[in-house]
């Protein structure tokens, strides 16, 4: 009896699979089983369309039903794309007419720039920075576009450490906006970014949609791999990453390798002290899809690495562990003032959030849902302690 493929093996297949390596994965000694494990997988971390594209190509003999799941995620992504860039069309105008300053972020930059073909990159919400002195009028531009504002703990402890607002649409058809003034950290948090930096290293983009050409600022090719590395891995590291967001890198290094500047890219990353969360993303690519990555900028991120805080839960296998430490890790990196707003939002967070998060039947129940919100901490917290000691 043929033994499963491990999972463990399937992601190396994965992997193997979506590298621009000339090797192979044997598929001869895949079973009906193997196969299913491999597609779940695939539309687990987010590369079924690629999967599907690359198996097209090679023509490689797979299950048609499982070809099938795979095509269906293809044309859904790019369906759903297709009406992504038609509402970010529709942002970009109404902020152009009110001269809002936009960089358009992470996917929907990528899927048009260094994908071959949008379909293959699944987005589910649609990013974009705008300057903190214009976040108000461009809210209001959101607002008056038919979306609502998304709920937070405590908005005072969001000009702390926030670095973005969401809305979310009023009708079906539509997608989450985050709206950013700030990345990867706010003001409070000693891992924040020099926003000024970033948009002084951003470039004109355009594109089409329709019979318009639209116009946006996207982030230079150096200044989006610091970005993203950072975003992966201090915002996204561990239990909570996908290999869509490595395969991003990836792509964006070997596809644009004669746009980066790898000397401004590590002055910048020793400067904002992300060499840590820099060398952890790039070594991570180098090891699943062999990308070309200079050795003296592994050398030069590893000169800072020991003198930076990078917690060991970035490297966690447990959600339950790894949603934990994270509040543990931003509060250990916050200013004092900012510890104690952090630590009341969580044990007493706004009505609104209480509302949006446990959807009470009737409305004015959400006094009691406190009680059940301090359950929970305590309860995660418990788990995790459980694990500690009894590994």
């Amino acid at each position: 009896m043929t033994m499963p493929v491990s999972p463990n093996e399937l992601y190396r297949v994965l992997c193997q699979l979506l590298a621009d390596g000339a090797e192979r994965p044997e598929w001869a000694a895949f079973t009906s089983e193997d196969w299913r494990g491999f597609t779940s997988l695939a539309v687990a971390e987010g590369v079924a369309p690629l999967v599907y594209w690359r198996l097209r190509q090679s023509h490689d003999d797979i299950p048609s039903d499982l070809l099938k799941t795979l095509a269906a995620q293809y044309y859904m992504t790019a369906a759903e794309n297709t009406l992504l860039y038609a509402e970010m069309a529709r942002i970009l105008a109404a902020f152009g007419a009110e001269r809002v300053p936009v960089i358009v972020l992470k996917g929907a930059v990528l899927a048009k720039t260094i994908y071959p073909d949008p379909a293959l990159r699944p987005m589910s919400d649609l990013d974009l920075l705008v300057p903190r002195k214009d976040i108000e009028r461009a809210s209001t531009i959101i607002r008056d576009l038919d979306y609502q504002e998304v709920a937070v703990q405590s908005r005072a402890l969001n000009r702390y450490i926030g670095t973005q607002v969401n809305f979310l649409p009023l009708t079906k058809s539509g997608h989450e906006v985050e709206l950013h003034w700030g990345l990867i950290a706010g003001s409070a948090d000693r891992r924040t970014a020099d926003v000024q930096w970033f948009w002084e290293n951003s470039e004109l983009w355009q594109l089409s949609s329709g019979p318009e050409l639209m116009e946006a600022r996207i982030l230079s090719p150096t200044a989006n791999l610091l970005y993203l590395t950072a975003h992966l891995i201090l915002q996204h590291g561990g239990a909570q990453s996908r290999l869509l967001w490595y395969y991003d890198l990836h792509l964006l290094i070997s596809q644009l390798t004669e746009r980066l500047n790898w000397n401004i890219y590590l002055e910048q990353a020793l400067a904002l002290r992300w060499a840590a969360s820099q060398l952890a993303g790039l070594k991570a690519v180098q090891v699943l899809f062999n990308t070309p990555i200079p050795s003296r900028v592994l050398t030069g991120l590893s000169a800072q690495y020991e003198s930076l805080p990078f917690s060991s839960s970035h490297l966690a296998s447990s959600l339950m562990e790894m949603k934990v430490s994270d509040h543990w890790d931003r509060i250990v990196s916050l200013s004092w003032r900012a510890k104690l707003l952090y630590l009341l939002a969580m044990v007493f967070p706004s009505p609104a959030f209480l509302r949006r998060r446990y959807s009470p039947r009737p409305d004015w129940l959400w006094p009691a849902l406190y009680p059940l919100r301090w359950v929970e901490m305590a309860h995660d917290g418990l788990i995790v302690l459980a694990e500690q000691v009894w590994r």
